[in-house]
């Protein structure tokens, strides 16, 4: 089970707003047979229909797969859903000086967002946890049928996924933990796009 992080009471009543719990709502579950992890979410609020959206992949999933363990400062992202367009802002107005951006515009800019809710759609991000439970889920799957490998790499995990790729040290493997690793992610950003009522058109 996925590991939750709690946002900001301001984030919370956010999306309680938006019907959907202030953290992913989606979790992911391991299939016995193949290790593979698929998304299992809540069910969705009911909508007449769907707001379909086209939106930058590479975009939205800088947003989706951030490590928010490890944001320092941290950040919340919101999907703007008329535009498309990604939202960055930083818990702390004074924190977003250090990107050259001033306090003051931070805070206008969340002040537009929260004075229209049902527009902006906070998009939590993973815990660090997740990340793993996705590492680990890859090196109990059928990625590779040559079972000595496939022992190096589950051997090779400590508990750290930095150090897991210096110890198997084979591009070969890192490369399947990736595509892996990027479908997975993509499953479970559109599951939590369909669940907020948003069909989306990847561009």
């Amino acid at each position: 089970v996925l590991s939750e992080r709690k946002n900001a009471s301001a984030s919370a009543d956010h999306s309680r707003r938006l019907g959907m719990s202030a953290n992913i709502s989606c979790r992911i579950w391991q299939d016995a047979n193949c290790g593979r992890l698929y998304p299992k979410c809540v069910l969705p609020i009911r909508y007449d229909s769907m707001n379909v959206l086209c939106l930058d992949k590479t975009l939205f999933m800088m947003a989706f797969e951030r490590d928010v363990d490890y944001e320092d400062p941290p950040q919340e992202t919101y999907l703007d859903l008329v535009s498309g367009s990604i939202e960055w802002l930083f818990e702390e107005d004074e924190n977003a000086e250090l990107l050259g951006i001033s306090a003051e515009e931070n805070k206008t800019q969340r002040d537009r967002i929260s004075g229209d809710p049902d527009r902006f759609l906070l998009i939590p991000g993973l815990s660090h946890s997740d990340h793993h439970d996705i590492l680990r889920s890859f090196l109990a799957s059928n990625w590779t049928g040559d079972d000595r490998q496939r022992g190096i790499a589950q051997n090779a995990y400590t508990g750290s996924i930095g150090g897991w790729k210096k110890t198997v040290a084979d591009l070969g493997v890192i490369r399947a933990y990736q595509q892996f690793r990027d479908e997975m992610i993509a499953e479970l950003a559109e599951a939590f796009l369909r669940q907020n009522g948003v069909k989306v058109e990847w561009q």
